[in-house]
């Protein structure tokens, strides 16, 4: 059994589907052109693939985002700078160097969170949660969840 994790964002018009089995992450992203995937083999080191543990860090960031924070709107004073600066905390931690994409919505500062890793070949993989939520919802399943799995896929 695989963990995943569900991302759609209507601006990009992409579906984002991350899943971690056996040892193998793969990334699929649905876009109007079509499918594309990845396959990554997880490297073994000590931040390598661990069941228990990615399943207990997927866990713990839902519940960060869904709970300490709960709501996560421009309307719920603070929500999203506190979200803003875990997902950059978390992105750290993985040793990730993290820039803040600061921009005024409705009057008030937001910021998209974007860390990057360089790879050895060529191309781009984008790969993205909005951590967001509507209002009155604590968002796990709208899009805690997508921002957990992309955090522990930046950690593995």
């Amino acid at each position: 059994m695989g963990l995943s994790a569900f991302s759609f964002d209507i601006r990009c018009s992409c579906l984002i589907w991350i899943s971690i089995i056996m040892g193998f992450v793969q990334v699929f992203a649905a876009t109007e052109d079509g499918l594309i995937m990845v396959s990554l083999a997880v490297p073994d080191s000590h931040q390598g693939f661990d069941k228990i543990t990615s399943t207990k860090n997927l866990y713990k960031h839902v519940e960060y985002l869904t709970v300490e924070i709960g709501d996560r709107h421009l309307w719920n004073e603070r929500s999203l700078d506190r979200s803003a600066a875990y997902i950059k905390s978390v992105f750290q931690q993985s040793g990730y160097s993290v820039k803040l994409q600061t921009y005024s919505c409705y009057g008030k500062n937001v910021s998209n969170v974007i860390a990057e890793k360089e790879g050895e070949e060529e191309g781009v993989i984008v790969v993205g949660a909005h951590y967001d939520t509507v209002p009155g919802s604590p968002g796990a399943d709208d899009n805690a969840s997508a921002v957990a799995g992309l955090l522990e896929l930046a950690r593995l």
